[in-house]
């Protein structure tokens, strides 16, 4: 099976229909769905999960080693643009791809740096 190019890998991840969940009816707004559940102030295990994450991130060499693992290959680089996509909302990447093939990809930060006044940089 052929690996899918990364064209393609950005097509296949933008294309996935996002969830919408509108809750359980039965709920009333500002009560708990789970009275006894954890208390307030204990983080859940995937806060921590992250915590634990991001220390292991700083051991490794942190964003540089990353952005250096990146630009090593460009299978690196896909595999790293595959998996950060995934992290992006959906309503904050705008993908083209030309008649050439040519993909234009531009992820949509949330400030106005640049003075359009829409709200939005573009990196």
């Amino acid at each position: 099976m052929d690996t899918p190019t990364l064209n393609e890998s950005l097509i296949a991840i933008l294309d996935k229909p996002v969830k919408k969940s509108n809750g359980n009816p039965e709920w009333v707004k500002g009560q708990s769905a789970n009275p006894a559940g954890r208390p307030k102030g204990i983080p859940n295990k995937f806060t921590q999960f992250k915590h634990d994450l991001h220390w292991v991130y700083q051991k490794m060499g942190g964003k540089q080693r990353v952005y250096n693992w990146a630009i090593k290959s460009d299978e690196n680089f896909k595999s790293f643009l595959v998996e950060y996509l995934k992290l992006v909302p959906k309503d904050q990447i705008d993908l083209t791809v030309s008649e050439k093939g040519t993909v234009n990809l531009q992820i949509i930060i949330g400030r106005d740096d640049n003075g359009d006044g829409n709200g939005h940089d573009k990196i």
